[in-house]
């Protein structure tokens, strides 16, 4: 199915979700949920939910959209938490290696060509009685409208 600009947000989304929940050890171990859309506040101070990965909302440059272009550059975010900075550092690898070995078969194959990937170093937050580590990735890309299939 060739994705329309009605589906592009969603469709890059789901495309990362995806292939991080479908190639990633849940390190929760079962099917506990720990990769959301935005960070959740419920969990916020509940130490047994780390780690989490937040996946945000890619963003299209909307100044490039137009009904004619059949092409944009966009970004995604991704920021991972958890308690303990070995196990961040070590995730930190597992996710960029997942990406970099899907970048054919799941991304190009679906329009997604990466133009830059930064990862950012591992910083401390605090978020009330728990205390850990994180770090942001940063993937930019070009998506190609006509190779988009979901």
């Amino acid at each position: 199915m060739t994705i329309t600009k009605t589906y592009l947000y969603s469709s890059i989304y789901k495309l990362f979700y995806n292939t991080l929940f479908d190639n990633l050890t849940n390190p929760h171990g079962g099917t506990t949920k720990y990769i959301y859309p935005s960070f959740p506040l419920d969990k916020v101070e509940n130490q047994s939910a780390y780690p989490l990965l937040v996946i945000n909302s890619p963003d299209i440059k909307e100044e490039e959209f137009t009904f004619q272009d059949t092409e944009y550059q966009g970004e995604i975010r991704l920021t991972y938490f958890d308690t303990s900075v070995k196990d961040t550092d070590s995730y930190k690898e597992k996710i960029l290696n997942c990406i970099e070995d899907r970048t054919k078969t799941a991304f190009e194959a679906n329009g997604i060509e990466f133009l830059k990937m930064e990862a950012s170093p591992t910083t401390n937050f605090d978020h009330g009685a728990v205390r850990g580590h994180k770090f942001d990735i940063d993937f930019s890309f070009k998506v190609y409208l006509k190779r988009i299939n979901t």
